[in-house]
């Protein structure tokens, strides 16, 4: 370091009038040579300090000034004139015994002044009960005091039990100055994590190419600007009322995994979702939003109008293409509005012609019709399937006939797909007694059909003694998909 400039002879001159009086008798006969002196001595003391300065490190190191300043005005501004340098000077921490605190070694800046204690010391607490300070004074020498501001700088301050004991509550008073050992963790990236997913040890060139290796991660890339393996991102597993990751302000609501192989979603420290690798779960199924037919609650990417839905009370309905299908009520019957059925019916009397098959001509407005199986007007006699409505139907047919039998006769009805018999869809009655009342005829049978096929009610009777007729007084077909 810069050594002062000391007054002595041929040193430094004390005034023009006496010269160095102190050193030589009156009248001053060294002028010349005692002021040369001087302008070297003051040249060389200047130029060591400012090299010093310029030094950051070896045996004329100089105080880093510039890093010491503050210029925030939070901080009050100015430079920063006392602190430990590093987090590791001076610590202080409840020693064994728990009476005595142990100091480590260390260096601090004083009033603008750098102290270094190299062994460090060890107080032992005495007296009643209250707060000790650890303080410095101005060369680094450690003191523990009874109340604050008594040394250059007091760095902790512990909680004393007296009159034997424990120390505790050990806090840090003084600021912590950055130092070289700051620096080098900073381009320390120790091992981390579990495999597979781990950040091996590495160390940086330089901090910056750790900030870097930081940003690309974030950006998704999978080595540092070195071409080093950044490792796998990961989360924290969390809990439910912690989770791995959370939002700002609202630190029990996000995302975790409860177990390997599971994700899930909490709210207010509830779990509202589960997705396993078998199955998604709502654990609290409530949805705020009851959604409507061309906006379900529940729906697919890519297709919005397709989903679950309740905008009624205590009914779950399901929309497809934006259209009802299908619905729960709160008893549990299931409506499929839109199934394949129809029901078609006649009132008036229909002549059947003596031992001839005749097919019944539906001819009254249909009950109900979805999917258009039939027309009262055109082809009456049939009910065809729709484009899209194959599956398993029942077919319940009924009918009923004038009375009385004028003359003793043989009847045969039967439910027929594309002019053929289907199987079970057939009854026949033989003759009654004359003046004697037909039962009438009940049909229910289940058949696959088909897109386009085509489904008919036909009568036969036989008349014993001639051609004689019988007339259909009432009929009835219905077709219902049940599957």
């Amino acid at each position: 370091m810069a050594a002062t400039i000391t007054v002595g002879l041929s040193t430094y001159l004390i005034d023009f009038a006496g010269g160095q009086s102190a050193f030589r008798s009156p009248p001053y006969t060294q002028y010349a040579t005692d002021h040369d002196t001087n302008y070297i001595t003051l040249r060389n003391t200047v130029n060591q300090i400012i090299t010093e300065l310029n030094a950051v490190q070896g045996p004329n190191a100089g105080l880093g000034v510039d890093i010491l300043v503050f210029n925030n005005p939070a901080r009050a501004g100015g430079p920063l004139t006392s602190g430990l340098v590093g987090v590791d000077s001076f610590l202080t921490v409840v020693g064994s015994p728990t009476s005595e605190l142990d100091i480590a070694p260390g260096t601090a800046i004083i009033n603008s002044t750098a102290a270094r204690n190299g062994s460090g010391a060890t107080v032992v607490g005495s007296g009643s009960t209250g707060t000790r300070y650890i303080a410095l004074d101005a060369n680094g020498v450690v003191f523990q005091e009874l109340s604050p501001n008594q040394r250059a700088l007091d760095i902790y301050s512990a909680t004393w039990t007296g009159p034997s004991g424990p120390f505790s509550a050990v806090t840090r008073m003084a600021e912590i100055l950055w130092d070289g050992d700051d620096y080098e963790a900073c381009r320390t990236r120790v091992a981390v994590g579990t495999a597979p997913i781990t950040f091996p040890a590495l160390e940086y060139e330089q901090f910056s190419h750790r900030i870097t290796a930081l940003e690309r991660i974030l950006a998704g890339f999978a080595t540092d600007v070195q071409g080093n393996a950044l490792g796998q991102p990961a989360l924290r597993l969390g809990s439910v009322t912690a989770p791995g990751l959370a939002f700002e302000g609202d630190p029990n609501t996000g995302i975790y995994s409860p177990t390997a192989d599971q994700i899930a979603l909490t709210t207010g420290g509830v779990q509202r979702l589960l997705i396993a690798t078998t199955a998604i779960t709502f654990v609290l199924a409530t949805l705020a939003i009851a959604g409507a037919v061309g906006t379900p609650s529940y729906s697919f990417t890519g297709d919005t109008n397709t989903g679950m839905f309740s905008d009624v009370g205590d009914t779950l309905k399901f929309a497809t293409a934006g259209a009802l299908v299908g619905a729960f009520d709160p008893t549990g019957n299931l409506d499929l509005p839109l199934n394949g059925r129809v029901k078609g019916s006649r009132t008036a009397a229909q002549t059947l012609t003596d031992a001839t098959a005749t097919d019944i001509l539906f001819n009254v407005a249909d009950a109900y019709d979805v999917g258009s199986f039939h027309d009262i007007v055109t082809n009456n006699d049939r009910f065809t399937v729709p484009t899209g409505y194959a599956g398993t139907y029942m077919v319940v047919a009924n009918l009923e006939w004038t009375a009385p039998v004028t003359n003793a006769r043989d009847l045969l009805v039967e439910v027929t797909k594309n002019g053929t018999l289907i199987p079970g869809g057939r009854e026949q009655r033989l003759a009654v007694p004359v003046g004697e009342n037909w039962e009438d005829i009940h049909i229910v049978v289940f058949d696959i059909l088909a897109d386009a096929d085509i489904i008919r009610l036909r009568a036969t009777t036989t008349d014993n003694v001639g051609a004689l007729g019988l007339d259909v007084a009432n009929a009835v077909l219905t077709l219902h998909k049940v599957a």
